[in-house]
């Protein structure tokens, strides 16, 4: 179960529970990573494919995730002793266990029994930040690649918040990003808002 994969070989649309991490409280906190697949929510991105072999089109890594719970609690949901696993404290101060668990699933008691549940990365875009990321819209907003534009919808900034759902129940909200075009003296316009981004 633990050390049956690792980001560096992780596929599209495969699920990897990273880490888990010692919190506040007692608690711990599990980090889940998924490289998302195309959708038809996002469409086909034929740049990407365009430029098959060239790093700066890859489309980025896994998206992550995080669940948190008490030890006894995650321990029976994922079957491993949480408490018994070997920390060491990483270059942030953080007590960290690897993990590297692909496809985790989870164990849910039901009326008729135990049953087994693949968990996932849920993705859910919206415009309106929470207080974190109203505080640090510069870097929590989502952008046109590493140092591009900030992405609007409707000319409003794209935040993209993540939970560990299951994968059975998973609904991924992608909002359409307003079409930026180029100007010629003037840079990057919003086609829908006439918005100049800089």
């Amino acid at each position: 179960m633990v050390n049956t994969g690792s980001l560096t070989t992780l596929k599209s649309g495969e699920v990897l529970a990273v880490s888990a991490r010692k919190v506040a409280n007692g608690k711990i906190s599990i980090e889940i990573g998924e490289i998302l697949t195309e959708s038809s929510n996002s469409g086909t991105n034929l740049i990407k494919m365009a430029n098959k072999g060239d790093d700066r089109f890859t489309g980025g890594g896994a998206r992550r995730a995080w669940l948190t719970g008490t030890p006894e609690g995650l321990s029976e949901m994922f079957g491993l002793d949480f408490n018994a696993l070997e920390y060491s404290v990483n270059d942030r101060g953080h007590e960290i266990s690897a993990l590297n668990i692909l496809s985790p699933t989870i164990s849910i008691e039901t009326p008729i029994g135990v049953e087994q549940h693949a968990i996932c990365v849920q993705v859910t875009e919206t415009t309106t930040p929470n207080e974190w990321q109203a505080l640090n819209f510069e870097t929590a907003a989502k952008r046109r690649g590493a140092n591009g534009s900030i992405c609007q919808h409707k000319g409003k900034a794209i935040f993209a918040n993540t939970d560990v759902a299951l994968a059975s129940q998973r609904t991924n909200t992608f909002l359409n990003m307003d079409v930026a075009v180029q100007v010629a003296g003037v840079g990057t316009v919003s086609s829908d808002t006439g918005e100049i981004f800089s």
